[in-house]
């Protein structure tokens, strides 16, 4: 179940979702809390973050979705620290971004029950409690 702007709205004052700073109201949809640009750090390509710290607590599944770049991504339940989205470019022509322009948003879905692995207590999770963008640990899986 997709959570509307009244129960994403009740699952904030009742801690169940966690963001600093406060969203103002403008950046909730009907189903969805839009997320703005802040500036950007690179690595070997370019990667973005958005303002915002976002904890979601078991039973509700983060998903994020970008009108700007194909992307999207789940934050599982359990998950805490500072969101990123990676960015990538490959057209001839140049995109226009700069930080405090709405970059992409998160609709919240209810789990029909609590997840029995949350995210920051399976021991391989490894972008769990990030402060910062950081670069990719996939490799890490393929020690070998």
């Amino acid at each position: 179940m997709v959570l509307s702007d009244v129960d994403i709205r009740r699952f904030i004052a009742q801690g169940k979702i966690k963001n600093s700073p406060e969203l103002p109201p403008e950046q909730f949809g009907s189903c969805s809390v839009d997320f703005k640009l802040a500036p950007i750090s690179t690595f070997s390509n370019t990667a973005a973050k958005l303002t915002s710290i976002c904890r979601e607590n078991k039973g509700i599944v983060g998903l994020m979705k970008s009108e700007i770049v194909p992307a999207a991504g789940l934050f599982d339940p359990g998950w805490a620290g500072k969101t990123t989205l990676d960015l990538s470019h490959l057209g001839r022509v140049p995109v226009a971004s700069y930080p405090g322009m709405r970059i992409c948003s998160f609709t919240f879905e209810q789990l029909s029950t609590p997840s029995s692995m949350p995210y920051n207590k399976n021991a391989g999770s490894k972008y769990t409690r990030q402060i910062r963008p950081l670069p990719s640990r996939l490799a890490a899986e393929f020690k070998g």
